[in-house]
């Protein structure tokens, strides 16, 4: 039988014991704890780095596009670089800049860098990446579209009417205008900075107005009963003035054969650019045209009737450029679908036919129950793709600190 003192003894060893064990379970936990802690933030890193990686990429594509469309990136002749804003994304950002490539006039140097979750060190997780890529200029860039605003006006415009609305917009590449494809975003607008010249008469505008700089639009613009739903403004200093159409080389000549489309007559015309003395339909008389036709007229114009059929009633499907001061009338009861170009004739329309598409004109009346309905799809610059247009084409590409993890050593 064991005696009192060795019993005691015992009794030391087990809390020793228990001590040892309580001491190693902690341990054990601390460190499958900092294991597992390590392992969800070098996961988190490894997204970041994904994403910073595909935001770099991003910044990239935008710079192209910027290079493809703004004259001045692709002109540019200074030292210092271009450098854009920081442009957030949802779980990351990026920012680039556009540089001259000395003595290499026609190359760009473009960098790009891409932060995950966003462009400070101390964000949790924080990841970068940087691509530098060298791209060639081999073309200028596309022309803007012809058509910024639904009416354009270089000196006096009116509308008035019976209609509720004697302006909006919609867009064809979205189907018939109706329902849901009717917006408030379109634009008239006058190069006029003169009181009254912008007369409107019991009649909602369903749209932005703009008039010309420096001028005041609360008095360039002239109310009676009518409502302007959208802003009202100036266009830009900048802005340039439109100037008369020149016939273009090749276009097929028609001579007269448009000058008096009367009667029972139709004028069939395919896809292409004509030149035309005159243009006159009236009663039965009809200019079909049954793919994308662009008309350029000497003299008067005179619609009337039914006398234009648009191939899809897609608007840009016919163009009617006036190379000359000559007025142009078009009326009737049937709709328009079209662009007119006339900056230095008056434009007239009236009658009870609506108007889809877009007019430039020195002047411009709207009356009669017509309305006016801009075709956003006018003015939509379309997506530039700088390798497919040859506009900008990339000739090298570098990829900096993307599997070396920060280390400084860039890959190829």
């Amino acid at each position: 039988m064991k005696n009192f003192k060795t019993l005691h003894n015992e009794r030391g060893f087990i809390l020793l014991v228990v001590y040892v064990v309580v001491i190693f379970v902690t341990l054990f936990s601390v460190a499958f704890f900092a294991r597992h802690r390590a392992a969800i933030q070098a996961t988190e890193r490894y997204q970041n780095k994904i994403l910073a990686f595909n935001a770099a990429e991003s910044g990239i594509d935008f710079a192209l596009r910027e290079l493809a469309t703004d004259s001045s990136l692709r002109t540019q002749t200074l030292t210092t670089p271009y450098t854009s804003a920081y442009v957030p994304m949802s779980r990351n950002v990026f920012r680039f800049s556009v540089s001259p490539v000395a003595d290499q006039p026609q190359l760009r140097r473009i960098d790009s860098q891409g932060c995950s979750p966003s462009c400070t060190e101390s964000s949790r997780g924080y990841q970068t990446s940087n691509i530098t890529v060298y791209c060639q200029i081999t073309s200028p860039a596309p022309p803007p579209p012809l058509f910024n605003h639904g009416i354009y006006g270089a000196t006096s415009m009116s509308l008035s009417g019976n209609q509720t609305s004697a302006f909006d917009s919609y867009n064809s590449s979205q189907g018939a205008y109706g329902g849901s494809n009717i917006s408030t975003s379109g634009i008239i607008a006058l190069n006029s900075i003169a009181p009254g010249t912008l007369a409107l008469s019991q009649t909602t505008i369903k749209g932005n107005v703009l008039v010309g700089y420096n001028g005041n639009p609360n008095i360039v613009i002239s109310l009676n009963k009518a409502t302007i739903t959208g802003t009202r403004s100036n266009l830009p200093q900048s802005w340039t003035v439109p100037t008369q159409a020149v016939v273009p080389p090749g276009a097929i000549e028609l001579g007269d054969e448009l000058s008096n489309v009367t009667g029972q007559t139709t004028k069939t015309l395919a896809t292409g650019t004509y030149h035309a003395s005159s243009m006159k339909t009236a009663g039965q008389g009809k200019i079909v045209g049954t793919g994308a036709v662009k008309i350029y007229v000497d003299n008067g114009i005179d619609i009337t009737g039914n006398g234009i059929v648009t191939a899809d009633n897609h608007p840009s499907n016919f163009l009617i450029y006036s190379t000359s001061d000559a007025n142009m009338k078009i009326a009737g009861n049937g709709s328009f679908y079209g662009g007119v170009y006339a900056p230095d004739s008056a434009v007239w329309g009236t009658g009870n036919g609506d108007f889809f598409g877009a007019v430039i004109a020195k002047t411009f009346s709207l009356t009669g129950n017509s309305a006016f309905h801009f075709d956003l799809a006018m003015a939509e610059s379309q997506p530039v793709d700088p390798n497919q247009t040859q506009i900008v084409r990339v000739t090298a590409w570098q990829e900096l600190n993307s599997l070396a993890w920060d280390t400084g050593q860039p890959i190829a």
